[in-house]
């Protein structure tokens, strides 16, 4: 089997029992593309949680439907990892299926407690490279190397220099990449090693992305200051663009990135004195005529979004990804409205309506899957929130939440609040 959704699928394949019961303590059957798989495949999945709601859910949605002579294929889930199917309800027992699914069936020889702690987006690409190890059973320390290979593709020994490093953070939170905290204490052990990272705050630029995009926001004038002759920096000072030693952007790979930040947004171009002069590329991250600037963000952003566009059976965080390039997109034509010229605001209503209609179509096939996601490590859907919010304060005894709701508030308009955030809180 080359896909490892394919060991839980040959049970699914088509209905052969209307009732199974199924042991999944790993959480395996929720994830996305499976769980849209099954319910393609014509079975129905009920959660046993709460014993009186699937009581309920049961009886008036299943039980009644057989009893009438109907035809509806059940799935029932038992998702707590302490318990068996011997915790179901007798009757339940007496004339279901039953399976069990876990981790340990699909990685043997890995260590349960590291894979454990993996988004289960991560086990395609560990089942393939796990499909071509014949090695011995590892440990807790072999497992994360191994995951961090072959997964998030890190060899910490190979992380030596700031360029190593910089391409390592930008592509993890290029991608949103959500890696277990364990695995990043392995690799942060290899990187204090390195006096080249000595004056960098590695646990924050690797755990959290607002950290990450606004230390490189403020190491950026110190980059442009690097790149004017000290004839240029004697006449009109630069100190205060010099923050440490410059960060090495102009590597290729880290220009790519780069490129891409400050058309999504998230990089700020900065005014710098008249006096300096900038050729190529870093021009992207210099505010010289801010309609300018505005209106080529704009036809890059359409460039980008038109090749990024999700396709109808996307994962669900493909589409919030996109959304928030998409968001962008729509403030700057409302902003620049009057200036785009024909061309500009064809394109733009062209990839609206071709969003609209990827969008519809992704709905039909996944929306209906959504529910049933699990809540951790973050909610899917606004129903979700309350047990998120209990889960976690399960794990901090000590925090204090706050929710907060803004109803109505589109992801664009945020936006704009966001920018007049960030103005205003300038010195």
């Amino acid at each position: 089997m080359s896909d490892w959704r394919d060991y839980i699928l040959q049970h699914f394949r088509e209905p052969v029992h209307r009732l199974t019961l199924v042991a999944d303590p790993d959480g395996l059957m929720l994830e996305e593309k499976l769980l849209a798989a099954i319910r393609q495949n014509g079975f129905d999945l009920l959660p046993f949680e709460d014993p009186i709601a699937f009581r309920y859910a049961y009886e008036s949605g299943y039980r009644q439907h057989w009893d009438d002579g109907h035809d509806t294929d059940l799935v029932v889930l038992l998702r707590s990892p302490g318990a068996s199917l011997r915790s179901l309800p007798y009757d339940l027992l007496q004339s279901g299926r039953a399976l069990e699914f876990g981790l340990p069936d699909l990685f043997p020889r890995l260590s349960y407690p590291v894979v454990s702690e993996l988004d289960r987006a991560c086990l395609q690409p560990l089942y393939e490279a796990y499909r071509q190890y014949s090695g011995p059973e590892m440990g807790d320390r072999a497992s994360k190397a191994f995951v961090l290979k072959h997964v998030f593709g890190i060899v910490p020994d190979l992380v030596r220099t700031p360029a190593d490093l910089l391409k390592l953070l930008l592509s993890r939170h290029a991608r949103a990449e959500v890696v277990p905290a364990s695995l990043d204490a392995l690799l942060l052990e290899s990187l204090h090693q390195n006096p080249a990272f000595d004056d960098l705050p590695l646990e924050a630029l690797l755990r959290n992305a607002s950290d990450f995009f606004a230390f490189l926001q403020a190491r950026w004038p110190g980059y442009l200051a690097s790149q004017q002759s000290s004839e240029t920096l004697l006449k009109e000072p630069g100190a205060d663009y010099v923050t440490g030693e410059p960060l090495p952007f102009d590597d290729p790979d880290v220009r790519a990135y780069v490129d891409t930040l400050f058309l999504e947004g998230k990089l700020r171009p900065v005014a710098l004195p008249e006096s300096w002069r900038l050729e190529g590329w870093a021009q992207v991250g210099v505010e010289r005529d801010p309609e300018a600037v505005g209106l080529r963000r704009f036809t890059g952003l359409l460039e980008l979004l038109s090749k990024e566009l999700p396709a109808a059976d996307a994962p669900y965080r493909d589409w919030t990804q996109y959304a928030v390039k998409w968001a962008e997109a729509v403030v700057l034509h409302h902003r620049f409205r009057e200036k785009l010229g024909e061309a500009a605001a064809s394109r733009y209503r062209a990839l609206h309506l071709r969003i609209e209609e990827r969008f519809a179509d992704w709905m039909l096939i996944r929306y209906h899957t959504l529910h049933s996601l699990p809540f951790m490590p973050q909610p899917v859907m606004v129903h979700q929130v309350p047990n998120y919010m209990a889960a976690y304060r399960r794990q901090h005894p000590d925090a204090r939440l706050a929710l907060v709701v803004v109803d109505g508030l589109a992801l664009d308009q945020w936006h704009i609040i966001r920018d007049v955030w960030a103005e205003e809180s300038q010195p």
